[in-house]
């Protein structure tokens, strides 16, 4: 994989957001972020099977975090929502952990 080819995923990502439900969102951007800097140090490596592998995982998460609705309260990414206080936070955490 070139880095042409990753600024091409990087663009392919950016419109795949638009797709998410909003809710979804702040999950996707955390993900999306992680996927893109591993994939990034995997091109820099030359490693293309792990490149490739990422790549193949990011598409099952780009169509879960489209499609799933309560992906927003899903780990792994328990993410503290904007208008979210501590204390509820760390609630809706440890309810999350046993679901």
């Amino acid at each position: 994989m070139t880095p042409r080819e990753l600024q091409e995923i990087g663009r392919e990502m950016s419109v795949a957001r638009m797709n998410v439900p909003l809710r979804n969102r702040p999950k996707f951007d955390v993900e999306s972020r992680e996927f893109f800097n591993a994939l990034g140090s995997a091109v820099r490596i030359g490693d293309d099977a792990l490149a490739d592998t990422l790549l193949d995982r990011w598409h099952s998460r780009v169509a879960w975090l489209t499609n799933e609705p309560r992906c927003c309260a899903a780990p792994p990414c328990l993410i503290r929502r904007p208008d979210e206080s501590a204390i509820d936070y760390i609630n809706r955490c440890i309810d999350a952990k046993g679901e």
